[in-house]
């Protein structure tokens, strides 16, 4: 079993951006990593920053290891942790500017199933012979198209695209919400970002728990109990992530 905690740092722009509890902020290009560790197994905590660390962290559940995807390409991942940049309306009309990650499943090898109970309790409990009547699902890389999502330009905001929300790519903004938006291509993940706002607190019994079958046909109980500032860690970027395999 392994945990997995991130950094995301805060960019303020000229407009009033305000931390979101489903986004979190990084657009510092500081990095405090090690430059010696490029290609070495990467310790917690990991950084899933946009800036710093694009590619995000690959996680092999059956050898318990993980790794920066950009500096190993090559890496056979089950899931990974990724994040894109963001803006959208916090419902004042003032943009939020901050990072919204996501967990992705490796091609349909791998596939999923979301547990009925959620909480730290009902994931220790939760037994081989549990699992047995679930449907699995596999994240469609067919059916995954970042590339449709509505551009604009970086700082070039309509009052209609502050009022549906954006989110970005290096210099480009997608629209978060809408028919052609990021929210609907992760809602697409079985995963995807459905764990963040139970996660994004200290209450440790309302944490989403997901059954993963690995890319090597075994299970594990995957949970996300730490995500953020308002969370057990208290900073902003860090992601707590646990599994065990079940036998």
């Amino acid at each position: 079993m392994l945990k997995i905690k991130k950094y995301i740092s805060v960019f303020i722009p000229v407009i009033i951006f305000i931390l979101s509890p489903l986004f979190t902020g990084c657009f510092s290009d500081d990095d405090n990593s090690d430059s010696t560790n490029k290609i070495a197994e990467a310790e917690s905590p990991y950084l899933i920053c946009v800036n710093r660390n694009p590619g995000g962290v690959g996680i092999d559940l059956d050898s318990g290891k993980a790794y920066n995807i950009d500096d190993n390409a090559d890496f056979d991942w089950d899931i990974r942790v990724k994040t894109y940049k963001g803006v959208k309306n916090d419902g004042n009309g003032n943009p939020i500017m901050a990072g919204s990650p996501f967990i992705k499943m490796k091609g349909t090898a791998v596939t999923a199933a979301v547990w009925a109970t959620t909480g730290k309790s009902n994931y220790d409990a939760i037994t081989f012979s549990d699992i047995a009547s679930l449907v699995y699902e596999s994240d469609d890389e067919a059916e995954l198209d970042i590339g449709s999502v509505d551009t604009i330009q970086d700082g070039e905001f309509t009052e209609t695209q502050l009022e549906s929300g954006s989110a970005a790519v290096g210099d480009y903004y997608y629209a978060w919400s809408g028919k052609n938006g990021l929210k609907q291509e992760y809602s697409k993940m079985t995963i995807g970002e459905t764990w963040k706002s139970f996660s994004a607190n200290t209450d440790d019994t309302d944490d989403k728990i997901y059954i993963v079958k690995s890319d090597e046909g075994n299970y594990f109980k995957v949970m996300v109990p730490d995500f953020g500032p308002n969370s057990d860690i208290g900073e902003s970027g860090y992601i707590d992530i646990i599994w065990e395999s079940l036998e």
